[in-house]
């Protein structure tokens, strides 16, 4: 039910990933200004050293002999950090700026970007607010800046990994065959690390966004809930991965990759919704599908025999109208006052009855 819930509300709220579009275009482009004379030293210095021939050579031997591509990958290696230790004196400032900006601050750009449109997604789908992108960003400018960098560190771990099976990968790439099968078992591998990334960080996402909780209290908080869960959690979280690479490589194969510049802002966005679905999901909080649409989780648990004459499951009532729980909370107030006439109506008659006795007692004691 998340991933059918988080479609809907991807496709309902798609104007939010024009918005994230636009920001990463300006995050590169200033990115760019900032950067080209800082880095251009640094070219320079490769270029001379040969590494164009290097790269050049490199990827010709992927197609023509492919036992060679591992020599190939450490010859490039090694002259890249050869020609960098060679002229450190002249270009560790330049070095230093590289690795802070085109590494580390799009990494916290793009996180700035996420809790943003995450926080946004929260307020959408609990209040049915609509929420500027730039106010709200610029409002939420700390938190954000604490969950970008709380991000990076969790994140390396997942990054070491990456590398080390990328170099497994190439080192056990000799033959044409092993290739192919070295590209599945990474491919297998990368997904289920993502996956596993994914499936961690969506309650941690809820906890910051919505409880206003520090990352990393958040972060560990969140760990017993997704390990209760984890196998849930996996699950949906590959099916999530999986539908962001098959977004990505059609809409790139039938656009020749110029697609992808507007596929990753969207699919970006399809993971938030995601994660903010499946925290409300575990927390049992309701949220709105659409403006008359509620999905409420398990602790509500709606009875359609409150408009229906029909009883079913919590597990099986997800959806309920708002105009219908209208209906029901007003039924029940006019229901509530001839209830209570009832029972005055009871007491007089019982006050009567007893009158009545005791004179009837008192009549019979005259008597004898």
């Amino acid at each position: 039910m998340s991933y059918k819930n988080t479609m809907k509300l991807f496709v309902s709220n798609f104007a939010l990933a024009w918005k994230q579009l636009v920001y990463l275009f300006c995050c590169a482009v200033l990115f760019a200004l900032c950067t080209y004379t800082l880095v251009t030293p640094i070219i320079d210095v490769l270029r001379a050293a040969g590494l164009g021939t290097q790269l050049r050579d490199f990827f010709s031997t992927i197609y023509s002999s492919p036992k060679s591509v591992s020599f190939q990958l450490s010859n490039v290696i090694e002259l890249v950090f050869a020609s960098i230790i060679g002229n450190m004196s002249k270009i560790y400032l330049n070095l230093i700026a590289a690795i802070l900006l085109c590494i580390i601050l799009p990494y916290i750009l793009i996180q700035m970007s996420i809790f943003n449109m995450s926080s946004i997604l929260h307020q959408k789908l609990t209040m049915n607010m609509e929420v500027n992108y730039i106010r709200n960003g610029v409002s939420k400018l700390g938190e954000s800046f604490r969950f970008a960098l709380t991000n990076l560190l969790l994140n390396l771990p997942v990054i070491a990994i990456t590398i080390l099976l990328l170099y497994a990968y190439i080192s056990f790439s000799t033959t044409i065959l092993k290739s192919l099968i070295g590209l599945v078992v990474l491919s297998t591998l990368l997904i289920i690390i993502e996956s596993i990334k994914i499936a961690f960080t969506t309650y941690y996402t809820g906890l910051v966004v919505a409880d206003k909780q520090s990352p990393l209290k958040a972060f560990t908080k969140s760990i017993p809930v997704v390990l209760k869960n984890f196998w849930k959690l996996l699950g949906q979280s590959i099916v999530i991965f999986l539908t962001v690479i098959l977004i990505n490589g059609v809409i790139s194969i039938f656009t020749f990759f110029a697609g992808i510049l507007f596929t990753i802002p969207a699919t970006m966005m399809l993971i938030c919704i995601f994660k903010i679905i499946t925290y409300l999901n575990l927390s049992e909080n309701r949220y709105y599908l659409s403006d008359s649409v509620i999905y409420n989780p398990l602790k509500y648990n709606v009875k359609k025999d409150d408009y229906v004459a029909t009883f079913v499951s919590p597990e099986e009532t997800k959806e309920i109208t708002t105009t219908k729980m209208k209906n029901k909370y007003s039924k029940k107030a006019l229901n509530a006052k001839p209830k209570k006439e009832k029972s005055a109506k009871k007491t007089k008659s019982t006050k009567n009855k007893n009158l009545k006795e005791n004179k009837k007692t008192k009549k019979l004691k005259v008597k004898g």
